[in-house]
Formats: C-alpha cells, sequence, structure tokens
C-alpha cells in the first residue's frame, strides 16, 4: 500500500481539516486517493474499513490531544520569549514524532493487507508509483531547461513569503530581506527525493515478487514501511539537514523581529488550528 495514503490523512489532520466532516469521511477521501494507484476488491476494502476505524479511533483517542498540546507549546514559546535555530530545530523534531507514531501505527495493518493483493494488483500499482515518479522527473527537467536559476531563486522567494505571510500577516522590508538572504542558501533534495522512493520502490517490488516463498513478508514489509529511511543516501541526509538548519536560522530571525500586529496574526492562526482540533476530538 502507497505510503502516501497515510501522508493524506496525517495532512489533512495537521493542515486543520477544514471540517470534521473530512476527518471523519477519511475512508472515502482515502479510497479516492487510493484509485489512482489500485482497485481494491470487496473483501480487500471490508479489511482496509476495518483498520481504517481502529486507526482513526486511535488517532482521536490518543493523537490529536498531543498535536494540540504541542501546538499550544509552540505557540508559548514562539510569542513570550525569542527562539533560536536549535529551539525550532527540537520542535520540528517534535514535529516529526507525530508523523512517526501515525507511521508505526498504521505500518502492521497496511503489510498485513498485502498477501490480500493480486499479481495484477501488485503489478499496475508499482507501475502507476514509477508512472508518477517519471512525470515527478520531468517536471523537475522541464523546470531546469525552462527558467533560470535567478528565476528558480525568485520563485523559491515567493514560496517562502507566501508560507510567512499565511501565518504572520504581510512581511516588513526588513523581514523579506531576510528570506531573500536565506532562501538561496537552500539546496533543492527534489532529486534525493526521488532516487530515495525508487530506492524504497524497488525494495518493497522485490518483497512482493518472492511473498509466496517468504514467510517473513509480512513481517519485512512491515518494518520497510516504519524505517524507509534507511534508504536514503548520506548526501540527501546532509542536505536535508543543512537545509533544515538554514530554514531553522531564518525563522528564528524573522520571530526576533516579528510586530505586534503579526504576533497577534500568529496567535489568532494557532487559535483556528486548537479550534479545528477540539472540533476534531469533541466530535
Amino acid at each position: 500500500m502507497h505510503k502516501s495514503v497515510i501522508i493524506l490523512v496525517t495532512l489533512l489532520v495537521l493542515a486543520g481539516c477544514s471540517s470534521t466532516f473530512a476527518y471523519n469521511n477519511i475512508d472515502w477521501l482515502v479510497y479516492w486517493y487510493i484509485d489512482d494507484y489500485i482497485d481494491l476488491t470487496e473483501e480487500q476494502e471490508q479489511q482496509f474499513d476495518t483498520n481504517m476505524s481502529s486507526w482513526l479511533k486511535w488517532h482521536r483517542d490518543t493523537e490529536l490531544r498531543l498535536y494540540e498540546t504541542h501546538i499550544n507549546q509552540i505557540r508559548h514559546r514562539a510569542l513570550t520569549a525569542a527562539m533560536s535555530p536549535e529551539d525550532i530545530l527540537d520542535e520540528l523534531s517534535i514535529a516529526r514524532q507525530h508523523w512517526l507514531r501515525l507511521r508505526d501505527e498504521v505500518a502492521p495493518g497496511l503489510a498485513q493487507m498485502a498477501p490480500l493483493l493480486s499479481d495484477e494488483q501488485v503489478i499496475y500499482l508499482f507501475a502507476q508509483l514509477e508512472r508518477e515518479n517519471q512525470k515527478q522527473q520531468d517536471e523537475r527537467l522541464n523546470e531546469l531547461k525552462d527558467t533560470s536559476e535567478k528565476q528558480r531563486f525568485d520563485n523559491q522567494i515567493k514560496r517562502i513569503t507566501s508560507q510567512v505571510e499565511d501565518y504572520i500577516g504581510k512581511t516588513t522590508s526588513q523581514q523579506r530581506q531576510l528570506i531573500r538572504t536565506y532562501a538561496p542558501q537552500l539546496q533543492s533534495t527534489d532529486n534525493y527525493w526521488l532516487a530515495y522512493r525508487r530506492k524504497t520502490q524497488q525494495v518493497a517490488r522485490e518483497l512482493f515478487a518472492n511473498r509466496e516463498n517468504n514467510p517473513e513478508f509480512v513481517e519485512q514489509l512491515t518494518q520497510l514501511i516504519k524505517n524507509p529511511d534507511g534508504h536514503r543516501s548520506s548526501e540527501h541526509n546532509r542536505v536535508s539537514n543543512q537545509n533544515s538548519l538554514i530554514y531553522a536560522t531564518m525563522l528564528s530571525e524573522l520571530q526576533a523581529i516579528m510586530s505586534d500586529k503579526q504576533r497577534r496574526r500568529l496567535n489568532k492562526k494557532i487559535d483556528q488550528f486548537v479550534d479545528d482540533l477540539d472540533d476534531l476530538i469533541g466530535a
């Protein structure tokens, strides 16, 4: 089963879930997403429904409150004291733990569904995944061909500025200068990510190819879903860590010069996240 299905669930929740309807009907949304990769039989849908109900109950009962606590912790730190780059990296690390817990929770159920897939479904699944890989690769090559380095940097500055302003409102000239200073230092990881995706998919493909003769198939697939990062290259890890530090440094400096109006905007934005989570928890 494609890892992005799990990511979809996470994003819908962490993005605030525009309504409880989205969260309470996540099974339908996931089916819509899965349909791009594989058509499930009635038996497979029943098993998936059972797993999804269990995952959502666990998520609502244990995880949503943790998200709310973390968001309020970020609010307190961001609005009451200066945050160093190390402080921000700490918060990013905590956020990653949310994702890792979710991945660990769903991995066994996803792996246990794998033996239910037919050979035809497996072939179609990996063919679709590679089509997506090729599409991303082509888009990346076209971007490099059709835009200059300056244009790509300008686009990156615009994206980061838009992300920042979504939380704190219109940036000042000093803040925009900070973004212009740091954005060009961020290195693209697109090619690393594509290589990583293809590597993990190749390992999964090999597991599926030998599943009938491998009594440890489900356990090995579970471990692959839980621990795919071992297939990232050392250079990928190095660049990702460097980007994280650069981004954290930029956010630290931006936070230090936020105006009172921007702090109020950030506080209101966090209130919206908390309200959404409260609605989901109480639904």
